[in-house]
C-alpha cells in the first residue's frame, strides 16, 4: 500500500508505479466517487477503447418497457 499527501490546494500525485501499471497519461480523464466512506478513481476510457466491451453479452433477459 502507498500512502500520498494532499497538498493544501487538495490535488492527489498518483505514484508513478500506480502510473505505469495502469498506463495513465497526463490529461486522462478519472471519474472520482465516494463508496462508504472510501474514495473511488475510475479512469474513462474514450468511446474508440470500448469496443466490444459487451461482447458476448446475453441478449434474451427481460427488456424495460417504454412509457405509454
Amino acid at each position: 500500500m502507498t500512502t500520498v499527501n494532499l497538498s493544501p490546494k487538495f490535488p492527489l500525485v498518483i505514484p508513478q508505479k500506480i502510473r505505469k501499471f495502469l498506463n495513465i497519461h497526463p490529461g486522462q480523464k478519472v471519474q472520482v466517487f465516494s463508496v462508504q466512506g472510501r474514495i473511488a478513481f475510475i479512469l474513462v476510457n474514450p468511446p474508440r477503447k470500448m469496443g466490444g466491451v459487451l461482447k458476448g453479452i446475453g441478449t434474451d433477459g427481460p427488456r424495460e418497457q417504454g412509457r405509454v
